[in-house]
């Protein structure tokens, strides 16, 4: 951002409304998994093989790992950049000391390694739900994905 503020070009977003996203995600997100503690997901078919039961289980904790590490890697790369984290009109001051080496690594798992897995596994589930409506012609399948 200071980079962007030096060459007198304006940052591409408001970092306070993308930390506003974040938390918002991560909030929802956690209500989410809440709510199916208490309330599971239908069944899977009996008759998916144990490689397909396999692969659902493993897609589904991706997606929300991916949910909860992109909000969570946010609020690590603000702070350890020794920045205010800004929750919905609070700034939050010396949640950590600032550690630049930390902050890099933060970055870099936010903004290159999060994207690449969250839109392969994203790739992935919309592939599968595709195959399942169109090629299977399993309705029911695809309405219990959308539940």
């Amino acid at each position: 951002m200071e980079l962007a503020a030096r060459k007198g070009l304006k940052p591409r977003r408001n970092r306070t409304d993308t930390q506003k996203l974040g938390l918002t995600v991560l909030l929802l997100v956690v209500v989410r998994v809440l709510w199916l503690r208490q309330n599971p997901a239908p069944p899977l078919r009996a008759d998916l093989s144990p490689w397909k039961r396999q692969a659902v289980r493993v897609t589904h904790i991706a997606l929300y790992g991916l949910m909860l590490g992109f909000p969570i890697s946010g609020i690590a790369l603000t702070v350890w950049s020794g920045e205010s984290l800004e929750v919905y009109s609070w700034s939050l001051y010396g949640l950590a000391a600032p550690d630049p080496k930390l902050a890099a690594y933060a970055a870099t798992f936010h903004n290159l390694i999060l994207p690449a897995l969250f839109y392969g596994t994203i790739a992935a589930h919309l592939s599968a739900v595709t195959k399942h409506h169109f090629a299977d012609r399993r309705t029911l399948d695809v309405r219990r994905m959308l539940r």
